[in-house]
């Protein structure tokens, strides 16, 4: 690309850094807004400290492949090292059992009715509403807590 591709690689990693710094700062508004509630602190004070704590965790996580390198056996199986675990912790258990609550909650605690309202409002169809009930009461939590059981080791255990 010549000395275009400079232009559109510094604009490429420029649009990256942006997208990171804004999916950093939404996830820490909302610990920010609890924080604010439980510790009755300012919003600055708050920040700051969360800023603090999650920059030093960053800093240890990235440095998980040097200075603070370990292995740990992972239950699926694989060996990783910080990042691997977080990843792990993030995606392996965390995502499964809460969208296993999340069908439950909406399944049976709030009722998947009020689901179905919200398609229809505006005068829309919600032409398979039988299905999405079915679905979120029943498929998708049993799904869920196979996949969860699955990813931590339960269901091979079971299994073997």
């Amino acid at each position: 690309m010549g000395k275009a591709g400079i232009l559109v690689g510094t604009l490429f990693f420029l649009t990256a850094v942006f997208a990171t710094l804004t999916s950093c700062i939404s996830v820490l508004e909302s610990i920010v807004a609890n924080c604010m509630v439980l510790f009755h602190a300012s919003r600055k004070k708050v920040t700051l400290v969360l800023t603090v704590i999650y920059m030093a965790a960053s800093a240890v996580i990235t440095l998980g492949y040097s200075i603070f390198y370990m292995e740990v056996k992972l239950p699926n199986g694989t060996v990783g090292q910080l990042l691997d675990i977080m990843d792990y912790i993030s995606n392996s258990i965390m995502m499964p059992f809460i969208s296993f609550f999340s069908c439950i909650l909406i399944g049976w605690v709030v009722g998947p009715k009020w689901i179905s309202d919200e398609m229809e409002s505006g005068g829309h169809t919600f032409k398979r509403k039988k299905l999405y009930n079915i679905m979120i009461k029943y498929v998708a939590p049993v799904l869920m807590l196979i996949l969860a059981l699955q990813s931590i080791g339960i269901l091979d255990a079971i299994l073997n």
